[in-house]
């Protein structure tokens, strides 16, 4: 699978979705996209908000308008790899609690 945005993609559920995080380590900004099996369609969930929780720090994204889930936290600069683990996640009634999300490499 291709990352539509170059990102580090996780498949979730097998090929039920993919997940896609883009960090940029120099401003300490997140984003996380949703996609469907192939990574071809973005998704939109119902869900708002959504924990990462990488070590002893919780990172807190919020999604906007578009269904991306963004965040800008000082301790995020400067991480290049890091193994993060989402900690409540559903999508279309399906939950992907507790998902391992490598970075920059994916799964």
């Amino acid at each position: 699978l291709k990352a539509p945005n170059g990102g580090a993609l996780t498949k979730l559920g097998g090929d039920a979705a993919v997940l896609e995080v883009l960090l940029d380590h120099q401003t300490g900004e997140m984003k996380i996209y949703f996609f469907d099996g192939e990574a071809k369609n973005q998704l939109k969930i119902e869900q708002k908000k959504l924990n990462l929780v990488i070590k002893d720090l919780t990172i807190a994204l919020t999604a906007d308008e578009e269904g991306v889930f963004r965040v800008a936290n000082e301790k995020l600069k400067g991480l290049q790899k890091f193994d993060a683990e989402v900690a409540a996640l559903e999508i279309e009634g399906l939950p992907f609690d507790g998902v391992t999300i490598s970075y920059p490499e994916g799964n």
